[in-house]
C-alpha cells in the first residue's frame, strides 16, 4: 500500500487551467475546491466561523455601504452608509440612544444635539434656540429645517448621500475624523465626540485661524504706503489669509512712523506685517501684541503673504479622493481636472493657499499628465505617494530627500495596468488594487533588485474571477492575514495574503443568500468581518448586517459555526446563588426545592432545567416541576446529588431551556442548533431532526443552557489528481484509495470520500464516510475536540485521479493540517 501526503494547502483552490501542471510549483499544495474552508497562515485549512446577526439595514430595498472607522485599536466602529443616513455599530451591535432629554422650548440646540417629544427622538441638523411654535420636532410649522426624526432608539444622522453613489464615496482618517469624497458632493467631515455624538459637515477650506480685523494706520489715509497684517496661530503657526489694505497719505520713515493696529484674534500668538513694494507685499515683521510701528522698514518681497485659494470651490470641482501624505493632505480627480492633484501646506490640512514667490511649505498642485486622460482613482501613502489613475500607476518621489514640494514633484509612471473604483488595501509595505475592469487583483511594492513591481494574485485561480468583478473588500490582518473580496454574484472570496512566506491562498465561500458589503475593525485581541447579506426570509427580500464569529476555540460551547445566528445564554454571571434542599436520598426520583438567593423564577419557568456544576465538575441537570415563589421550585434532578451539593449554595449555574426565541429574521428557516457543545439540528445531514423557525420561535427536543442557532453552513475541500512531475506521470494510471489519514486539529465530525456528491439537494453526504471521533466520553458529555491523526477506511474503486474529498455538513469545528490517501499507486494502466 502506497501513501501520499499533501502537508500544506498553501496554494488554496487553483484554476482549471493548471489541474494537469504538475510542473508548477504550485501545485503540490494546492486543492482543487476550497469551499468554506480558510486557509490559515501557516498553511492549514479551517472551515471559517459563522456569522452573528446585529440589525436589519434600515430599508431593505436598497443597497447600502459598511466603511469602518477606527480611531484607535480600541475604539472602533463601523457604519452603514444608506440612502441620505448613516448608523453606527460597535462591538458586533447597534448603537442605540437612552436616556435622550425632553425637548425644551427657548433653550439653545446646536448640531448632533439629541432631543425627545411626543415618544420620538430626534437629531439636531441646524444650530438653533427652540420656539414653540417653528421648530418644535413634528408640529413646529418649520421643525424639519432644524431636526431629524430617528427611529425607535436606533441611532443615526442624516445626509445627502444618495443609495447609486455610495458604493463610489472614498474616505481616509485622522484621529476623529473622516473625510468623505466624491465628485458630485462637496467634500465632508465626519467628526466623532462620542458613541452617540457624531455631525457630518462640509469641509471649509481656509486657513484655520481667522484674519484680523479693523486695520488701522495712524495719520491721514493714502496710498503712499499700504500695509496688510495676518494672524499666526499660536500652537499650529498655522497663517491666515491677509487683511483687506491699509494706506498712508505719506511713507512710514524714523522721521514720520506709522502705528498700525487691529482688533486681536482668538488664538493667535503673533501676527505678521507686509507692506506693499512695486505692486508685491514684502515682509517687513512679527507683531506679539495687535499693534505694529513702521518707521521706514524695507520689505522683504522674497516672503510674502498667503493668497487665498480654494481649488474645490462649487459643483466640478469636488475632489474624488484623498489621503495624507507628508503632512500634507492630498486630493485628487475632480471632474474639470481629473489628473489633478492638490495638496495642503504642511500641517495645515484645510489650507491651499500659496505665497509669491512660492515657498516649500506652500500647498501643492501637480498634473499627472500623459498620452490619454486617466482620471486619478486612488491616491495612497507606501513611502511614496503613489496615484493609481485609470491608465497606470505613478510613483510621486519628491525631492532628492523624497519630500514633496513647490518644484520639487517627479511623478514618474511605473506600470500601465490601471485601477478601477475600489479602494486599494495597505497590507504591509503592499497595496492590493483591483486592476481597471475590475476583474484582477494585483500587489503593488518596492522591490529592492526590481524597483516598482506589480504582480497579478489572481493568475492561479482564475476561474474565481474569470466573467466577474470585486464590488467591495476589506483586509483582516488578525488572526490569519485574510483579504475578504465581495465577487459581483454575492460569493464571497477569502486571499490569504503573507507575501514574505509566498503565501497567496485563494478559498471560497458561500452564504443562503448574497454577500454584498463588507469592512473590518479591530474588536479586542483580533480583527472582526462585518457584512451586509442579501437574503431571502418569508418569501421577501432582506438585508441584513452580520459579524463574522471568532474562529479561536476558548469553550467549545462558544463555538458559532453557522450564519446569521443569534444565541441564548443561560449561564450566570452575578452573584446570584441556587441551593438545592429538602432530599431524603437525593435521588433522580425525589422532588427537591431549588432556592434562589434573589427573585428569580416566574411561572413559565416550569419545564425549564437549572443546571448546576458543584466543584469537581459534576453537573445536576434540575427539571423544575413546580413553581412557588420567584425564589422557590420544585425540581427533580437527572441523577443522585453528591453530598458536596446537597444545601449547598452555588453561583456556577445556568438556565436551561428547550425554545429560543427572536429568530423571526430566519422565519421559515430550517435551521442548524449547536447547544451545550452538542449538535441538536444540522439541515444536511439526516442523522438529526429537522428543526424549522416559526413565528420566530425553534423548538429543541430538551433544554441546554448556551444555544446558538442559524443557517447551516457546508465546508468541502478536494484534493488534486495525484500525479508527481518526478519520472513517469501517473495521469494515466489506475489508482485505488480506500484509505484516509488526516491530520486534525481541534477538529470534531468531518465526513470523507473518493467522490463528490452527485447532487447536493438529494444527498450531501453520499458516498461519504464519517471519521468517527468518540472514544471515552460518557454520552452526557459533547465528543472532545480532537488533535491527531484520524483514519477512515473509504469505499474502495478504481480511478484515474486519486483524489480525496472532505466535507463538514455540521456546525462543528474542523481544521485540517494534512491529507493522506493511502491505497495502490499505480496499480496498472
Amino acid at each position: 500500500m502506497t501513501a501520499i501526503s499533501q502537508r500544506a494547502f498553501s496554494g488554496g483552490e487553483i484554476t482549471p487551467s493548471l489541474y494537469a501542471r504538475t510542473d508548477v510549483e504550485k501545485y503540490v499544495s494546492a486543492l482543487r475546491t476550497c469551499r468554506n474552508f480558510m486557509v490559515m497562515r501557516h498553511g492549514g485549512a479551517t472551515n471559517r466561523p459563522g456569522t452573528t446577526f446585529i440589525n436589519e439595514v434600515k430599508d431593505s430595498t436598497k443597497k447600502v455601504r459598511l466603511i469602518p472607522f477606527i480611531f484607535n485599536s480600541e475604539q472602533t466602529y463601523v457604519l452603514e452608509f444608506g440612502e441620505q443616513y448613516i448608523r453606527v455599530y460597535r462591538n458586533g451591535a447597534i448603537v442605540t440612544v437612552s436616556g435622550v432629554s425632553a425637548w425644551q422650548d427657548s433653550h439653545g440646540y446646536v448640531v448632533g444635539d439629541l432631543a425627545s417629544y411626543s415618544g420620538t427622538n430626534y437629531y439636531c441638523i441646524q444650530s438653533h434656540t427652540s420656539v414653540l411654535a417653528t421648530n418644535r420636532p413634528g408640529t413646529g410649522t418649520s421643525w424639519q429645517d432644524y431636526w431629524y426624526a430617528l427611529t425607535g432608539d436606533i441611532y443615526e444622522i442624516p445626509t445627502d448621500y444618495l443609495e447609486d453613489d455610495l458604493a463610489t464615496l472614498n474616505y481616509d482618517q485622522s484621529a476623529d475624523v473622516v473625510t468623505i469624497t466624491h465628485p458630485s458632493y462637496p467634500t465632508a467631515e465626519l467628526a466623532r465626540t462620542g458613541h452617540t455624538a457624531w455631525t457630518l459637515t462640509d469641509i471649509s477650506f481656509i486657513p484655520g485661524i481667522s484674519a484680523p480685523a479693523n486695520l488701522a494706520v495712524s495719520g491721514s489715509s493714502g496710498t503712499a504706503d499700504q500695509w496688510v497684517v495676518t494672524s499666526i496661530d499660536e500652537e499650529s503657526f498655522e497663517e491666515s489669509l491677509p487683511t483687506s489694505p491699509v494706506g498712508s497719505d505719506t511713507v512710514a520713515s524714523s522721521g514720520s512712523p506709522r502705528t498700525l493696529s487691529w482688533d486681536a484674534v482668538s488664538g493667535a500668538g503673533e501676527y505678521n506685517v507686509y507692506k506693499l513694494y512695486n505692486g508685491v507685499y514684502g515682509f517687513i515683521g512679527i507683531a506679539g501684541s495687535n499693534s505694529f510701528i513702521d518707521d521706514g522698514i524695507d520689505p522683504d518681497t522674497s516672503e510674502a503673504p498667503p493668497t487665498e485659494r480654494n481649488p474645490f470651490d462649487g459643483a466640478d470641482n469636488y475632489p474624488s479622493t484623498s489621503t495624507y501624505h507628508q503632512q500634507r493632505h492630498c486630493y485628487g480627480n475632480t471632474n474639470n481636472k481629473p489628473e489633478n492633484v492638490e495638496c495642503s501646506r504642511s500641517g495645515a490640512y484645510k489650507n491651499f493657499t500659496r505665497r509669491s514667490p512660492l515657498q516649500d511649505d506652500d500647498a501643492v498642485s501637480f498634473t499627472l499628465a500623459s498620452n490619454q486622460v486617466n482620471a486619478i482613482k486612488h491616491l495612497r501613502t507606501i513611502g511614496k505617494l503613489i496615484a493609481f489613475t485609470s491608465g497606470g500607476e505613478w510613483v510621486i518621489k519628491g525631492d532628492e530627500s523624497g519630500i514633496i514640494k513647490a518644484g520639487a514633484i517627479n511623478a514618474e509612471q511605473i506600470s500601465y495596468h490601471g485601477s478601477g473604483d475600489l479602494p486599494p488595501l495597505i497590507i504591509g509595505s503592499s497595496a492590493l488594487y483591483v486592476q481597471a475592469r475590475g476583474s484582477l487583483v494585483r500587489d503593488f511594492i518596492s522591490d529592492a533588485v526590481d524597483g516598482y513591481v506589480s504582480d497579478d494574485l489572481t493568475i492561479y485561480s482564475a476561474h474565481l474571477f474569470d466573467a466577474y468583478t470585486i464590488v467591495d473588500w476589506a483586509y483582516q490582518q488578525i488572526p490569519h492575514s485574510i483579504v475578504w473580496a465581495v465577487r459581483s454574484d454575492g460569493v464571497l472570496l477569502g486571499f490569504t495574503y503573507i507575501r514574505k512566506q509566498q503565501m497567496y491562498a485563494w478559498h471560497r465561500h458561500d452564504t443562503d443568500g448574497l454577500f454584498e458589503n463588507c469592512c473590518t475593525v479591530p474588536e479586542g485581541n483580533e480583527d472582526f468581518l462585518y457584512l451586509v447579506v442579501n437574503r431571502t426570509i418569508d418569501g421577501n427580500s432582506v438585508r441584513y448586517v452580520e459579524r463574522m464569529n471568532t474562529r479561536r476555540i476558548g469553550d467549545i460551547e462558544d463555538l458559532i459555526i453557522m450564519d446569521c445566528a443569534l444565541s441564548y445564554d443561560g449561564r450566570n454571571t452575578g452573584a446570584t446563588t441556587m441551593t438545592l434542599s429538602g432530599g431524603t436520598d437525593w435521588t433522580y426520583e425525589e422532588t427537591l426545592t431549588l432556592t434562589a438567593s434573589v427573585a428569580f423564577f416566574v411561572v413559565g419557568d416550569v419545564g425549564n432545567e437549572i443546571h448546576i456544576t458543584g466543584t469537581d465538575g459534576t453537573i445536576i441537570r434540575a427539571s423544575i416541576t413546580a413553581y412557588t415563589s420567584d425564589t422557590v421550585v420544585s425540581v427533580k434532578p437527572n441523577k443522585t446529588v453528591p453530598e458536596a451539593m446537597r444545601d449547598t449554595a452555588f453561583t456556577t449555574w445556568g438556565k436551561a431551556v428547550d425554545t429560543i426565541s427572536g429568530l423571526s429574521h430566519l422565519e421559515g428557516k430550517d435551521i442548524a442548533v449547536f447547544a451545550d457543545g452538542f449538535v441538536e439540528a444540522s439541515p444536511n445531514n439526516s442523522s438529526y431532526d429537522t428543526i424549522t423557525v416559526n413565528s420566530g420561535v425553534a423548538n429543541l427536543s430538551k433544554c441546554y443552557v448556551v444555544i446558538h442557532a442559524g443557517l447551516p453552513i457546508t465546508s468541502d475541500i478536494e484534493t488534486l489528481d495525484i500525479d508527481t512531475v518526478d519520472g513517469e506521470t501517473l495521469a494515466d494510471k489506475k489508482k485505488l484509495i480506500n484509505k484516509l489519514n488526516t491530520f486534525v486539529e481541534e477538529t470534531r465530525g468531518l465526513f470523507a470520500g473518493s467522490q463528490v456528491p452527485s447532487n447536493d439537494d438529494d444527498d450531501p453526504l453520499e458516498g461519504l464516510y464519517e471519521i468517527k471521533a468518540r472514544n471515552s466520553e460518557g454520552y452526557d458529555d459533547p465528543v472532545s475536540l480532537k488533535t491527531e491523526v484520524l483514519e477512515i477506511s473509504l469505499e474502495a474503486g478504481w480511478n484515474s485521479n486519486g483524489r480525496v474529498f472532505i466535507r463538514q455538513v455540521d456546525p462543528l469545528p474542523a481544521t485540517i493540517l494534512s491529507i493522506v490517501p493511502a491505497g495502490y499507486i499505480p496499480f496498472r494502466r
